[in-house]
This record gives C-alpha cells, structure tokens and sequence, in this order.
C-alpha cells in the first residue's frame, strides 16, 4: 500500500494546476489516506471550520441539517489544492479511489464500517460520475483480491486461555457483510505442525523443548516458517519486553496479550499492506551467490561478508534482509556479533 500512496502522491504533485477531488466511498478510508498523503485539506475539516466561523459551532446539536447543507455549498476546490472526500464537489480531475467488492468486504472489516452501505455508496459515485461525465482516473491503493492468498487458520497448541473466537461458530455473522477470519484449529502435539499451515501460530513456550530465544529460533525455524506470525506464550517478563526476535517471525507475548480485536488488526494489516517482492537482476545475483556461499555456514560475521561480497556494512544488513525474505534461514546473535545460518 506504501508503493501505491507514493504514486498517488506523485499524480498530485504533477497535477497542480488543476483542482482535484480525491474520493472514496468510505469516509474512513480517505480520512486515513488523507493523513497519510499530507497534502490539500479533507471535506469534513473544511467543512467544520466554515461552519464554526459562521455558527460558532459545528457539532450537529447546535446547526440544523438545512444550515449544514447550505454551508457545503461554499466548499470550493483550489488548484494545488486537493480536497479529500467522499462527496462529489465540481472539480477538474477526480482520483477516484475505487475498491473491488470482495476487497471492500476486508477493508470495511477492518474500519468497523458496514460493507452494504459502503458498496452501494461506491456504485452511486461512479453513477453520478458517469452521468455527469466528470474526468476522473481510477486509482487501486488496496491490493487486488487474488493478491490476498494468506491463510485464514488461526492454530493454538497448549492449554492456553484466549480470546478467541472462530468465524465460522458465530451464528449472527451475516456472510454478506463480513470476511470470515480467523479459523481456530486447536492441535494436540508440535508434531502435527510439520502439515499445517496458516496466519499464525500461538503455543506455550512449556511446549518448546528449548527455553533459550536464540535457540528456539534455531531449532524451530522450519517449522514455524509455515505461519505468518509465531506467538509465544510465556511468564517470562524479560522475554515479553524482548518481544521480537530480529529477522524471525517469533515474538514472545504474555497469555492476556491478544484478542479478536487485535488479531483482526494485524491480519487486515497485513492483507492490506501486502506488496510482491521485487529485486533488480543485480541483487538476484548477488543474493544467489550467498545462497551458494551460504551451504556449507553456520554461521559469518559482517566483516566476513563484507570482504567476500565487496560490500559495506551497511549493505550487507540490507542485503542479508533481503535474502531472508527469500529462504528464511538467516537470524543475528548480537551477543557474537554473528549471523547464523538455520539449515
């Protein structure tokens, strides 16, 4: 999403001499993408500060409807100055930020916000462009559906006490209106993992045989590797403050840490913000060799690759970031200064 804001940004800035409406069916969504942009102003902000200098107020109890509308009517946009709304004002451009039905259906789960209204909100915005025939673009900020492939199985291992709920148990869920997430699997030994795989994983750390960060991290890479998120649940305070293991999926939580809210969070996060991994042919090259370079290691030091790779420092970070993205086998042990090779 970061990539697809970035050029919604540059079509702005290339396009200031012209008076731009940037809509969205939901009012959420372009609040939120109107914070993150930073430029041009949002139609309820406008809207708010007109009526407060005219009425000294712009809560609904002190203005009537009738006032409200006859205020909306002095909103004007200016060049160079995007207007972010959900409204349909006169413009020279309208970036349109239109979202595909089942994409909608996460995105509205995600902000709390009812899919039905949303969607036929959406289809009257782009009637009303269509009959007024306003010059619009059509801009794609979520991802596309069949870019959204991460399992919805939620697997627990331990006689652990969550706030969890499957989807698919709950009677009042209209499938109409909402994305079904997650599915609980409960399983009754680590065994069992090597066939699963899913969002996440959440497992008594009284079910590892290792007690070590590090080495929980090297014996139970290939395993966990098949889950999104690995949560470990320990008593631990100094593990929890540790929280994320660099480089690794593992963070080490308490049992009261996560519950429906937030697992929904982090999974439409994660949806959301999803983005292919590209590396120039250069990189490829480069981090092909290291796989090579990389059979018969442990582990390497910085300086050692360094030398090997004709690289800095610093790119041997970036580097080493990128190639776990690809074989997820690598982690760092800043007590040796090192990083070790999982194979």
């Amino acid at each position: 999403m970061k990539e697809k804001l970035n050029n919604l940004k540059k079509i702005l800035l290339k396009n200031q001499d012209k008076r731009i409406l940037v809509l969205s069916a939901s009012e959420t969504s372009i609040q939120n993408i109107y914070k993150l942009i930073s430029i041009g102003c949002l139609y309820n902000n406008v809207l708010d500060d007109l009526l407060t200098k005219e009425f000294g107020a712009s809560e609904k109890w002190y203005v009537t409807d009738n006032e409200v509308k006859r205020v909306e009517e002095q909103i004007k946009i200016e060049k160079s100055i995007p207007l972010f709304s959900n409204k349909i004002i006169d413009c020279d451009l309208i970036l349109f930020l239109k979202i595909e039905p089942k994409v909608l259906k996460i995105v509205c789960d995600y902000e709390k916000t009812e899919y039905s209204f949303i969607l036929k909100k959406q289809q009257e915005l782009m009637n009303e462009i269509n009959e007024k025939h306003y010059p619009v673009k059509i801009i794609e900020i979520y991802p596309k559906y069949n870019e959204l492939k991460m399992s919805r199985n939620v697997y627990v291992y331990g006689n652990l006490y969550y706030h969890l709920f499957d989807k698919r148990d709950t009677d009042y869920i209209d499938d109409e209106n909402h994305f079904h997430f997650p599915y609980i699997k409960d399983i009754d030994k680590l065994e069992s993992l090597e066939r699963k795989q899913g969002f996440l994983l959440i497992i008594g750390e009284d079910k590892l045989s290792e007690k070590d960060i590090l080495n929980v991290d090297k014996k139970y890479r290939k395993l966990f590797n098949q889950f999104k998120f690995v949560y470990i649940i320990t008593d631990d305070k100094k593990k929890i403050d540790f929280y994320h293991l660099k480089y690794s999926n593992i963070y080490y939580v308490s049992n009261d840490f996560f519950d429906n809210e937030y697992l929904l969070e982090i999974y439409y996060k994660y949806l959301l913000n999803s983005k292919k991994l590209k590396f120039s042919k250069h990189k490829i090259e480069y981090l092909e060799k290291m796989h090579l370079y990389f059979k018969n290691k442990t582990i390497v030091t910085t300086n050692e690759l360094a030398k090997k790779f004709s690289l800095t420092y610093r790119s041997v970070e970036r580097y080493m970031n990128d190639y776990n993205k690809i074989y997820k086998n690598i982690g760092y042990d800043f007590k040796e200064n090192a990083w070790y090779i999982i194979h």
